[in-house]
């Protein structure tokens, strides 16, 4: 019976060491301290890529948002990049400085709010591409150049400092022109009549005031500035509603209006400028041409232009040709380069 119970062991011994064996080749290894060496490379925070969004315990890490903007606006941005380059050392090689007080100023009031540094770098980068492609556009221009475009396009040039109030029910029209009629303050009514659809503007030419609220508007903008003592004109049928207006100063001088007219020539010219320092630099791209498609390294070829700016007609009656195109409240026309416009821009139509 001894034997019998050796032999039964013996058996059961081989079997044990079989079967540890065949799970050490095929599960790896069942050891104590091999188990815990398992569990240490279990996927840990890291640092140089880290989790930046979670969905129920599940990561998103850094370098899958990156792949994605990589893959679906890279070209864009890396263009972007390639023009604000080829801009600043253009600029650079022309001695031109972003050290006057507007640019410094404009500088200062782009990154004022930002909080990280990366932040900071990329707005200002991006600004001082603008104000130096600018600086490169107008370089060339003479004041005699400016003084000549000012004397053939001074009525379109001209800017009114608007102020409006829109009624949108009948009662409260009546109301608003009872309290006008009664001598009360513009900025006084504006603030009581509980509307979202009133307040100050800003400068505007006659052809904005016509493209954004109509021709009736327009001539009551020139009615209203022709008379002293800015009263108020309305109601307007306009937008929908019953429409008051007043206007405060009026911009006509040359130094009132240069900024808009640096805007306006220096827009003329971007597109040929821009053409020609991009097919003068030597642009390569040795990481990303094996994987994303390559944009053409020069702009389009620009549309055929007339001598003179095609500006949109003013109201039946006045002079000119027109007005011009979207100038800013502060008399400033975006003169940007879709490549090298930015978030911060509020000028452009797509901004």
């Amino acid at each position: 019976m001894r034997w019998i119970w050796l032999l039964a062991t013996l058996n059961v011994f081989l079997l044990l060491a079989g079967y540890y064996e065949y799970a050490e080749r095929h599960w790896g290894s069942l050891t104590p301290k091999a188990h815990a060496v398992s569990v240490a490379v279990a996927p840990t925070p890291n640092e140089a890529n880290p989790v930046v969004a979670t969905v129920n315990g599940e990561g998103i890490r850094r370098d899958e948002v990156t792949a994605v903007l990589q893959r679906e606006g890279g070209v864009r941005v890396l263009h972007r990049l390639v023009a604000q380059d080829v801009v600043m050392q253009a600029a650079a090689k022309a001695g031109l400085k972003l050290d006057d007080p507007d640019s410094v100023l404009a500088m200062q009031q782009a990154t004022a709010n930002l909080k990280s540094a990366a932040a900071v770098e990329v707005a200002g980068r991006s600004l001082q591409a603008r104000l130096l492609l600018r600086k490169l556009l107008l370089k060339d221009i003479t004041q005699a150049q400016e003084q000549a475009f000012y004397s053939e396009y001074k009525d379109e040039l001209t800017q009114y400092d608007l102020s409006v109030i829109l009624a949108r029910r009948p009662e409260q029209a009546h109301k608003v022109s009872a309290m006008l009629s009664s001598g009360q303050d513009f900025a006084t009514v504006a603030t009581r009549i509980k509307s979202p659809n009133q307040g100050h503007l800003g400068y505007l030419t006659l052809a904005q005031i016509t493209d954004q609220m109509g021709p009736d508007v327009a001539h009551a903008v020139l009615k209203a500035a022709s008379r002293m003592g800015g009263k108020a004109e309305g109601p307007i049928k306009a937008l929908g509603g019953k429409l008051f207006l007043k206007v405060g100063q009026v911009r006509t001088g040359f130094e009132d209006l240069k900024p808009s007219i640096d805007g306006i020539m220096a827009a003329a010219g971007k597109t040929a400028l821009m053409r020609r320092l991009m097919a003068e630099a030597k642009i390569d791209y040795p990481v990303l041409a094996a994987n994303l498609e390559r944009q053409p390294r020069t702009l389009p070829s620009p549309s055929p232009t007339t001598e003179k700016p095609v500006f949109a007609p003013l109201p039946s009656g006045q002079k000119g040709s027109g007005a011009p195109p979207a100038a800013t409240s502060t008399g400033a026309t975006c003169s940007h380069l879709p490549s090298l416009c930015g978030p911060e821009c509020k000028s452009c139509p797509s901004h």
